[in-house]
């Protein structure tokens, strides 16, 4: 089938990491620098369309977030690597009925390194029947948390995630 949501990340050391979906499913494949392609992976199922977002690290790890919506309802998945860019079973983050029936917005979820060296995810959720923005921090241990950042009485789509100067996150909704 087609290629949908085809994702990049690099590294400093050039080292790759692609991500797509392809015929229901979602893919990943460690592309080192030294130029020796490692096998492709299989995340998980995924329906048409899903919002892919992935970072590879100078420590021979990667992680691969994406939100899949299929008829109203949204999964929001992460999978964390272990060294080596060997992935294990995704984590669901939440699972929801999208807000007012609108379908799952574009810009989310997102996932950036900070100048610490840490690495934070944002996304869109939701919670009480409003669409909210979420983020958490990741760690070698796996996720650490998740906290909402949005009032979660008014909507908010998360627009983008991006590091600070002094090694914290700026999160854009609206």
């Amino acid at each position: 089938g087609p290629v949908e949501a085809p994702t990049i990340s690099l590294d400093f050391r050039t080292d790759a990491i692609a991500v797509w979906q392809q015929a229901g499913a979602i893919f990943a494949r460690d592309l080192p620098a030294s130029g020796q392609v490692h096998r492709t992976q299989k995340l998980a199922a995924s329906g048409p369309h899903p919002k892919i977002t992935a970072l590879i690290s100078d420590d021979n790890r990667a992680i691969v977030a994406w939100a899949d919506d299929r008829d109203g309802k949204t999964s929001v998945y992460l999978d964390d690597s272990s060294t080596g860019v060997r992935f294990a079973a995704p984590h669901l983050l939440e699972r929801f009925a999208d807000p007012g029936g609108i379908a799952y917005p574009d810009g989310s979820p997102r996932l950036i390194r900070l100048s610490s060296e840490s690495v934070m995810l944002a996304w869109t959720g939701a919670e009480r029947g409003h669409w909210v923005v979420r983020s958490a921090a990741i760690d070698l241990n796996g996720l650490r948390g998740g906290s909402t950042v949005s009032a979660p009485e008014d909507d908010a789509l998360l627009s983008d995630l991006e590091p600070g100067p002094d090694g914290e996150a700026i999160a854009v909704w609206g």
